[in-house]
């Protein structure tokens, strides 16, 4: 059986070749696309298992992440 941790470790690895300077931008561009497809394996996975009042508390979690880490919110806080 595959456990999400699994597929966290598998991400990890890929993630560290990826900040390998040595590596060609093409390798590191298709191990971002494959990280970001685990990634998405592994949020589908969490959703699948929690219960669905769980589940809009992690969406709206995730929305606001993506908001506060966005690049038009970094500038606008930096001003």
């Amino acid at each position: 059986m595959i456990y999400i941790s699994d597929i966290q470790q598998l991400a990890d690895k890929w993630t560290e070749r990826m900040n390998n300077p040595t590596q060609s931008f093409e390798y590191k561009n298709a191990l971002s696309e494959c990280i970001y497809e685990l990634n998405q394996l592994i949020d589908r996975t969490l959703l699948d298992e929690m219960t669905e009042e769980d589940a809009r508390e992690y969406i709206l979690s995730q929305e606001a992440d993506d908001y506060l880490s966005s690049e038009e919110n970094y500038y606008a806080t930096a001003i």
